[in-house]
Order: C-alpha cells, then sequence, then structure tokens
C-alpha cells in the first residue's frame, strides 16, 4: 500500500514533471497561458498577521504583530486545494525582554511586534531571521516605548533534521539598539543579497514629514530612522556571540547610543552592567540600560562610519518592505504622509531667518532643524522606489541632513501642550554625535512630493513587497513586483529594462480578503514553484495562489451572466462589469454581504431587504444601530 506522504511526493513529481513539459511546449510553440489563479483560504484565526515565507524546508512561516511565528507544514492534494499537516508555534521571539526608553526592563509587556522574517539554511537546518521591536503603539502621547527596541533575531535549528527528537531552536540577537517610533514605524521587512550576505531593512521614520509632531509625540528623527538600512551579516558573523549578564540573552553586535547628558553613567563595577570581560565595552562607561531606552533622542543609536549597520538609502516615512531582486536592484514601497499629523521641518536661511521650506536649498546655506511643526501637513498615497546607494526618497531628516544645525530638542506633554525641556548641540553636548559630518546629507533636508520622486503612487496603504521570480506563463510575470495594498488588491508591477520605472502597473490578485499586508512568491525549483501566498492583516488569515498552469484550462472570458469559467462564484457578465478577471479565481470583484453578486450589480449591498439606493445605511446591515 502507497502511504501519504510516497503519494504526496509522487503527486508533486508528476504535477512538476507536467508543469515543466507545458511550460517546455510554451517555449516552442510561443504560446503564453493565461495569467490566472487559482485560490485556497489556508489557515484563518490567526493574530494580526504581518510576515511571511516559503522557507527551504517547504514549510510555511508567519509572523504575527504579538510577536508569535507559526510554522505550518502544508500539502496540496488537488490543484488549488492546500491543507495543514502540522503547525509548530514559536514564542522565542514574543517573550524577548522589552524596556522603557530610560533603558529600565519592561516585563509586564508579554509580546514582540513582528514585522519582518527572511527564512534561510536548509531543508534540515532552517534559519529565520526576525525583525522586532516594542509593542507599544502611541498617538498624541509619550507612551514611554523603548525608541531602541529594535532587534534582529537569528533563530536557528540545531538538530540532524527537522525530526531529530534532540533538536531545538537556538537564539541570537545579531543587531541590538535599532531604531522605532512612538507610533507604529519601526524595524519592518527585510530581504537578503545572499550571494555579498547583506541583508537590507526598512526602517520607518519617527514623523509625518520631517518635523517632530503632535501625533507621534514629539519625536524627531533618529540617524538610523526614516531609512532603507544594508546590514554587513559577514561582518556581524566574524564577530563572537557574548552573553547579557542582566537577562543572560545572546548577542553579537550592540549599535553605539550617544552618551545621555541626562543620565549617569554605569561602569562594570556597576551589577546591572551588561558586557562580560572580551567584550569591546567592558572598559567603558555606558548608559544604564544601553543599548536600550532610546529617551527621547538622547541615547539613540549612532551611525557609525565603518560599522556592520549602514544606511542604504533615506528619506522613507514608513517603508514597510525591501525587496532585493535577483538582478540585485533594491525596492520599496513607502506609506503616505497622513493628513493632520505632523508637518515639514522648519526651514532657515544662512542668515538664521525661517524661510518657507519650499525654497530650501542647501547651497545656499539653508538648512532645517527638529523644532515641532504642525504646519504644511497634508496627506498623499504610497510611493514606489527603486533605492540606490545614498538615494533620497523625499522624507526629510534633519538629523542627518544637519547634524551641526538641528540640535535636539527633547519635547514633554503637560496639560495637553508639548513643551521644549531641554536642547542638546549634538557636538557640544555628547561626545560623539549621532551623524558625523563626513556622512551628513543636506539634500535629506528637502520635502520632496511622491509624484515628484516615486516610481508610482497608490492612493491606499501599501506595504509587502516581494519579486515574482517562476517561469509560469511562459515567463510572463517573471521579474515583475508584487505589492500588497490595503485596497484589497495584490498589484503586479512591470519594470523597465533599467529598472527605473513601470512600464505597466495592473491588478493581479483582488477581494480576497481584508488589508493585505505581506505577500511573497516561490521561484522555480522548489516546493509550490509559481505560487503566491498572502497574509492579511485584517481579515487574520494566509490565502495561497495557483497559477492556472499548474492544470491549463481552456477559458473563454465570455460575457455571460450564466457562465462562471474560474469558478470562484461570480458569473463572467459580473467580474467584466467590474474589471476584474472572468479566467483567474484570485481576482474577485468587491461583495460587501458576500452573496457571490457584485456591489456594483447587487441592489442590496447589506442584505437588509432595502434597496441601496433607498438605504441610508447602505453597507450596514444594522442601519446605524451597531
Amino acid at each position: 500500500m502507497i502511504n501519504s506522504q510516497t503519494y504526496q511526493r509522487s503527486f508533486r513529481w508528476i504535477s512538476r514533471s507536467f508543469l515543466a513539459f507545458f511550460l517546455l511546449v510554451a517555449g516552442i510553440t510561443g504560446i503564453q497561458a493565461q495569467i490566472s489563479f487559482l485560490s485556497d483560504e489556508l489557515v484563518t484565526g490567526l493574530s494580526s498577521p504581518t510576515t511571511l515565507q516559503v522557507g527551504p524546508d517547504g514549510r510555511l512561516y508567519v509572523g504575527q504583530q504579538n510577536g508569535t511565528i507559526n510554522i505550518y507544514t502544508v500539502v496540496r492534494s488537488s490543484p488549488g486545494n492546500y491543507s495543514i499537516t502540522d503547525t509548530e508555534e514559536l514564542l522565542l521571539v514574543k517573550n524577548i525582554i522589552n524596556h522603557n526608553d530610560n533603558g529600565t526592563d519592561n516585563l509586564g509587556q508579554g509580546n514582540r511586534q513582528v514585522t519582518g522574517l527572511v527564512v534561510i539554511g536548509t531543508a534540515n537546518n532552517p534559519i529565520l531571521i526576525v525583525s522586532s521591536s516594542d509593542p507599544r503603539i502611541a498617538v498624541g502621547n509619550d507612551s514611554n516605548l523603548d525608541t531602541n527596541s529594535g532587534i534582529i533575531t537569528k533563530l536557528t535549528w540545531i538538530g540532524a533534521d527537522l525530526n531529530d527528537p534532540a533538536g531545538y531552536w537556538d537564539r541570537v540577537h545579531l543587531v541590538r539598539g535599532l531604531t522605532r517610533s512612538e507610533e507604529n514605524h519601526a524595524t519592518n521587512g527585510m530581504s537578503l543579497d545572499a550571494t555579498n550576505n547583506m541583508l537590507y531593512m526598512a526602517v520607518g521614520g519617527h514623523t509625518n514629514k520631517g518635523a517632530p509632531g503632535n501625533n507621534f509625540s514629539g519625536t524627531p528623527e533618529y540617524a538610523l530612522s526614516a531609512a532603507v538600512l544594508q546590514i554587513d551579516l559577514d561582518a556581524i558573523a566574524a564577530m563572537p556571540v557574548y552573553t547579557d549578564l542582566r537577562s543572560g540573552e545572546k548577542f553579537v553586535y550592540d549599535i553605539p547610543t550617544l552618551d545621555d547628558p541626562t543620565r549617569s553613567n554605569i561602569t562594570n563595577a556597576d551589577a546591572n552592567f551588561p558586557y562580560a570581560p572580551g567584550h569591546p565595552y567592558y572598559n567603558q562607561s555606558i548608559d544604564p540600560g544601553d543599548p536600550f531606552g532610546g529617551n527621547n533622542g538622547l541615547n539613540m543609536a549612532r551611525w557609525v562610519v565603518g560599522g556592520p549597520v549602514q544606511v542604504f538609502g533615506g528619506g522613507f516615512r514608513n517603508p514597510y518592505d525591501v525587496v532585493y531582486t535577483s538582478l540585485g536592484r533594491v525596492y520599496t514601497f513607502d506609506n503616505g504622509p497622513n493628513g493632520g499629523w505632523g508637518g515639514v521641518p522648519k526651514t532657515y536661511n544662512a542668515s538664521g531667518l525661517e524661510i518657507d521650506y519650499s525654497t530650501f536649498n542647501p547651497a545656499l546655506g539653508h538648512y532645517v532643524t527638529n523644532e515641532m511643526n504642525e504646519g504644511n501637513s497634508t496627506q498623499h498615497g504610497d510611493g514606489l522606489h527603486y533605492v540606490t546607494p545614498g538615494s533620497y526618497a523625499g522624507h526629510p531628516n534633519p538629523t542627518r541632513a544637519f547634524p551641526d544645525k538641528a540640535p535636539l530638542i527633547v519635547y514633554e506633554k503637560t496639560g495637553g501642550n508639548w513643551t521644549a525641556t531641554g536642547t542638546y548641540d549634538f557636538f557640544t553636548d555628547f561626545p560623539e554625535p549621532p551623524v558625523p559630518m563626513s556622512l551628513a546629507n543636506p539634500a535629506e533636508g528637502q520635502y520632496l512630493h511622491p509624484s515628484v520622486i516615486a516610481m508610482a503612487d497608490i492612493n491606499a496603504s501599501t506595504n509587502g513587497l516581494c519579486e515574482y521570480t517562476a517561469s509560469n506563463f511562459g515567463g510572463a510575470l517573471q521579474g515583475n513586483l508584487l505589492v500588497a495594498s490595503f485596497n484589497d488588491n495584490i498589484i503586479s508591477f512591470k519594470l523597465s529594462a533599467d529598472g527605473a520605472s513601470v512600464v505597466t502597473q495592473s491588478n493581479l490578485l483582488s477581494g480576497n480578503g481584508d488589508n493585505p499586508l505581506d505577500v511573497w512568491a516561490q521561484g522555480d525549483g522548489v516546493e509550490f514553484p509559481g505560487t503566491i501566498w498572502v497574509a492579511f492583516h485584517g481579515a487574520n488569515k494566509i490565502m495561497v495562489f495557483e497559477p492556472n498552469d499548474y492544470a491549463p484550462f481552456n477559458c473563454t472570458g465570455a460575457y455571460d451572466i450564466g457562465l462562471d469559467e474560474d469558478g470562484d462564484g461570480y458569473t463572467n457578465a459580473d467580474e467584466i462589469d467590474n474589471g476584474t478577471d472572468p479566467c483567474n479565481q484570485g481576482d474577485k470583484p468587491a461583495d460587501y454581504d458576500g452573496d457571490f453578486l457584485s456591489n456594483l450589480n447587487d441592489d442590496d449591498d447589506d442584505n437588509d431587504g432595502l434597496l441601496d439606493t433607498y438605504d441610508p445605511f447602505a453597507v450596514d446591515a444594522n442601519n446605524g444601530m451597531s
């Protein structure tokens, strides 16, 4: 009798063989398969999934906002049908110790905000690289969350294989002390250049448009905020692994911080000193809690010349994800500013007189500061950016632009108002500045509208990002960027040959759930080749989309109210009316009440018995009473 595992392996081999044959025929004959996907709701009931990837072991890794990481063993039983046969729950990131902004422990949180995950290693010994930070989120008040709470953690499976009963997950923090805003902007998505072992990380900003503001709790941009960072994993791997004497946690690299003038330093004679003999900081005096406790910028991490953590590209308000493509290019999608959430930096001429920010010209001696400013607080959509070394995407960072002219101003909220409680010159009040003048970039003082610099603009929160590398559909999608947007679309971008512009933009998958946040696509020669996996943050679920050329089917796309050729429940005519693809099961029209008649053609969108034309609450079945 053939066991289930043997059957599954045989089925996958047959599927892959068929796919290879089909693609060979397609290549010879010039046939291009209809670009469409079968869809399957794989996981439900999650807690705000934020990031996902299929690993080298063929398992699905999903990070949730509360820090839990679930690992799913997935099998494919038939075209478009996937199921989970086993689940492993990892809590090694969720239980990382949190701190307050003065560096003291905060043991009551119990969660970590996980927003990025990269899975590498082998099928027998996978390795997770996870980004996390303080789980608190504040809007308009100082929550005392740790603005130095960002950590990159490596989790390695130690064992002969995944079934080794003596196997275990080993945890080491690779980098500690990365920046995190009082709002939800944090150490976000990551992508690995495996050839050069460089990790690219999207890091959110601390402001809405460059100036400290109320909704971001009066915090300025830090030296390493509002950027895409480049992290040299080879340099970190060459360093010893240490043990934090306070917590017992293993770590490698703590980013050096400013020497906070408001706190008395401690030495290795103090019981709370974290560094053991042999560590480079062992004979130094440090701020209590280092590298944690950003203290409103007084203890922010520094940008160190030649260090393993560098600013690759600046000027990003809140890039949620980043992708390093097969052609060696780096892209990110940046969340645009919100109306009323804070303005542009105050701008001055060479004589110290305030001028309009739109006239900013560093060649004339103009500069910007870290003063609070709510003016010019308009909003706009999210932009796609091609990030190159030293590039600037338009969100100002006065600390990086003018470290010698934009002193740190500490704001505290009392009686409903923000008051400056201290001003600190980076070059006279600290032994070392957060940004050396050799790294300062005055261009980062100028606010640039995304329409000026972005490759594309979407008027919705747009976040997860990956490259479609598989050769499905005769290679029609190969090299395209896939982006997850809160307008409930997975959007495909075909780029120009030089990668600097968008040739075509189209909705690839639509109408599948609330707030798709992250997207992952499998390449050729791996488990489930060509599939797309999406984490829906709002719907708390994971879906998998299978290319229809696993089992190609004929689709006429005819306008017919009695025909549903892709089997998604919506007629061809209904889909064509809505501009969705009647041959693509993963592309569905909006349908509020889920009755398989689109909002466009449904006279009663909320199914409450009142026609939309007479219903003042046309998408609320409770008619305003809930």
